[in-house]
């Protein structure tokens, strides 16, 4: 234990927050990108969730939203809208 990683909330909330940032980067940059190549993206971009948490793997598991983890803060919404989710419910 030193005391510097998973112990520690302060840097962890400082990596989170990086990964957040920097995934907005990406994705600013992205658009940028497919813009330049005349490509119209919507705001929210639908995920189908369902198509990938439906039928997983060799047992064809189900999304089960009961094991699904709240976010306490509600940052979630803000970052992917839940429109934009397509979990199945």
């Amino acid at each position: 234990e030193n005391s510097v990683g998973f112990h520690n909330p302060s840097e962890a909330g400082r990596i989170c927050n990086d990964a957040v940032a920097m995934a907005s980067k990406s994705e600013g940059l992205l658009r940028q990108a497919l813009a330049k190549a005349g490509v119209d993206l919507p705001q929210d971009i639908h995920l189908e969730m369902a198509k990938y948490l439906s039928d997983r793997g060799v047992k064809k598991l189900k999304f089960r939203p009961e094991f699904e983890f709240a976010d306490p803060y509600g940052i979630q919404p803000m970052l992917t809208p839940v429109s934009s989710q397509g979990l199945p419910r």
